[in-house]
This record gives structure tokens, sequence and C-alpha cells, in this order.
């Protein structure tokens, strides 16, 4: 059983992702490779084989997750296609490839004004659904679109975990993901040190997360997001905005005084007070993500028997 990934060339969440499923498949025996969709050009030959040549080399390279790059796509193999891939999914689907895996990375990035389509309905619930999160297959399932949990773990350093570090900042947060909240940030900055997580590496990202007593986080979760996971796991108290993933207790095991509504964060007065009134009761926050941490720490295994789980459907198909 062959398995072909559709992952854009990014270094973002998703494909992350992909290459850790890509990795998991491999490990328990099967064969994997990786269409790069955004940089290739697609030619479908006389019996509808795909063919993919692409404009450069992939970009995207992670540590230890080497993958292997797919030229040709035949009609037995299964291809996993991210959420945002609908119209492929469907036109390939059209061509003779049944073997179809259609993976909710996210919910809200999904094309959601297409869904409701019968075309769309009509392939979607023919292929094999797989969510990221709860939060996916919940509203999912409000379409008559089911499917098993393939989530993905959070990436972590051990020595780093264990380390003792003084917590020398007050607030981390993402640049990218707080548009429209630079007015807030600033306002912030006169009471608190804060560093944006931007232009570093993974290992940089955890050595600020680790001495930051904060991760601030403004934007939606289509997803279960990693940074939060990752700033809970270093001690880092995450304060996210209540939308999406965040919602769910499944995805965002997280204090509810931690998911915060867009009225709070928008006034920096507001936001500010919150910040206090969690540092000064900080240690109670903390014994708080306790089983946060260790569901963290247990996502591997998870995971692990998640991907077994979803080869069992696969073959089901054969």
């Amino acid at each position: 059983m062959k398995f072909i990934l559709f992952c854009p060339d990014l270094f973002t969440g998703g494909p992350f992702a992909m290459l850790q499923l890509n990795k998991a498949l491999k490990n328990i025996g099967h064969e994997c490779e990786v269409v790069f969709y955004d940089i290739g050009e697609f030619k479908f030959l006389s019996d509808n084989t795909l063919t993919v040549k692409y404009k450069k080399k992939p970009d995207l390279s992670v540590k230890n997750f080497d993958y292997k790059i797919c030229n040709r796509v035949d009609k037995k193999d299964f291809i996993i296609f991210p959420e945002v891939l609908l119209g492929i999914l469907i036109n390939l689907r059209k061509r003779g490839f049944r073997n179809t895996v259609f993976w909710w990375l996210s919910w809200d990035n999904a094309p959601l004004d297409q869904i409701n389509y019968f075309d769309s309905i009509l392939n979607l619930r023919a292929s094999i659904n797989v969510f990221q999160s709860f939060y996916a297959q919940f509203e999912a399932k409000r379409y008559g679109i089911e499917g098993q949990i393939l989530s993905d773990y959070t990436f972590f350093n051990e020595d780093l975990f264990k380390e003792k570090v003084i917590k020398v900042n007050d607030i981390c947060y993402l640049p990218n993901k707080s548009r429209g909240a630079e007015s807030i940030i600033s306002d912030l900055s006169k009471f608190f040190s804060i560093i944006p997580l931007i232009n570093m590496s993974q290992m940089e990202v955890q050595k600020n997360l680790k001495r930051s007593k904060f991760f601030v986080d403004f934007g939606h979760h289509p997803g279960k997001d990693r940074i939060p996971r990752e700033a809970a796991f270093y001690d880092c108290i995450p304060i996210v905005r209540k939308t999406g993933a965040a919602k769910s207790s499944k995805d965002i095991q997280l204090n509810k005084e931690l998911k915060v509504n867009i009225d709070l964060l928008e006034n920096s007065e507001k936001l500010k007070s919150h910040i206090n009134y969690i540092d000064k009761n900080r240690e109670s926050f903390l014994k708080s993500m306790k089983p946060y941490q260790k569901t963290i720490q247990n996502e591997y295994e998870v995971f692990i028997n998640q991907v077994k789980d979803f080869c069992n459907a696969c073959l089901k198909r054969k």
C-alpha cells in the first residue's frame, strides 16, 4: 500500500504534520511519497496516471524528517489531501483516483463555501476523512462527514523541559497571528517585556517560551495549534483567544480563565489586569496545566496508534 501526501512547500504547521505522518507511515512499513503541489506542474498520461514535474527543489526541510519526492501518482495509490484542496480531490476522483483521503488539518481554512455543494458532499463522503482536531470533527459532522482523529504531536526538547530556567521575559507572541493588535502590544510593552517570535529556529522559539512567563495568542484557532502547546509544555502560560479549536476542551486543555474573548484582548487595560491577575496566581495556574503537559508528552504515542487505525481503515477500502 503506497501513500501520496499532497503538501505545500511551506514552513507551517500543516506541512510539519504531514512530515510527521510520512515518517510514521514509513516506520510501520508503508511506502510514502510527497507531492509538493504548489511548485509542481501536473500532466495526465493516457491511462490517467498523474505525473508531476517540479519548477524547483522543495525548500521544506525538518531535521530527521526525510521524505521521498513523488513524480508519479497511480490510481491504486492512497492520496492524502489537506483540507484546502477540495477541488483537486474532486477532479482526481472523477479521473478514476478513488483511494482519496481528506485530512482536515483545520476547519476554518477549508473552502467552507463549497463544502455543501452536492458534488463536494458526494466526493467527501466517498473519501476517507480524518481530523487533526476534535473541533474540525464536530463541525464536519454537521454536514454528515465523519471520520477518526488523526492529529499530530508536539516537538519538544526533554533536556530543555527539565532545565531550570529563570523567567526573564514577561510575554511572547506571534506577529503573523497578531495583525491588527499592534496598538495593544505597544500598550502592553509599557508595562511588560515582550518578545516577538519571528525569524527564529524551532529551538530558538522553544528557548524563548521557556524563559517567558506568558504566551499571548491573538489569532484564531482553525486547528489544534502547535505554539500554545509548546508554551504550556515549558511553563509559559498561554492566554488564547476563545475561538475555533481553542473552544474545545479536548483540543486545548486550559483553564477557562486562559481562554479569553476578543473584548478582553482588544482592551489593553483589561488585558494588562488579566495578565497581572494570572501572574499573582501563577502557581495555581501552573498546577492546572500539569494534566495538559502530560497529554502533550504522550501525543507521539497517541499519534502512532491513530496512524495504525488510519492504515486499517485504508486496508478495508482496497
